[in-house]
């Protein structure tokens, strides 16, 4: 193995990073409603998409479904969470890194992001 002279002062060759065939799951908040999170979730997402990764996306604020479930107060959150959980549990089978948008520090949904070994980023969002 051949290696270079150090000098001092110098800065090191860099080599481009690669994102090809990086699978991603990036849990986080979309449009809508249009603001600041959502809209750094949907440009994160394109931006990773546009270097050759791909990108599984698990929306935190999903619609709830069925429509009329939004209207059962006390026990709507049901009827986004189970779905939420089991496509989180999924996709992070799949991934090679999660990316968690969190607004709340530790934020509940991580534990399942971590399944398996899986190295997770936290971008937590705090102003």
């Amino acid at each position: 193995m051949r290696h270079s002279p150090v000098v001092p002062g110098a800065q090191p060759e860099r080599t481009p990073m690669s994102f090809s065939g990086l699978r991603v799951l990036l849990v986080g908040p979309l449009p809508p409603p249009a603001g600041g999170m959502a809209n750094q979730t949907r440009q994160l997402a394109e931006l990773l998409r546009s270097e050759g990764a791909s990108v599984e996306l698990v929306r935190v604020n999903a619609p709830y479904r069925p429509a009329w479930a939004e209207r059962l107060k006390g026990i709507r959150a049901l009827f986004r969470l189970l779905p939420y959980l089991v496509q989180l549990w999924r996709g992070a089978g799949r991934a090679d890194v999660a990316h968690v948008m969190a607004n709340s520090g530790w934020s509940w949904h991580l534990f399942a992001a971590l399944r398996c070994g899986l190295r997770a980023c936290v971008a937590w969002q705090w102003w």
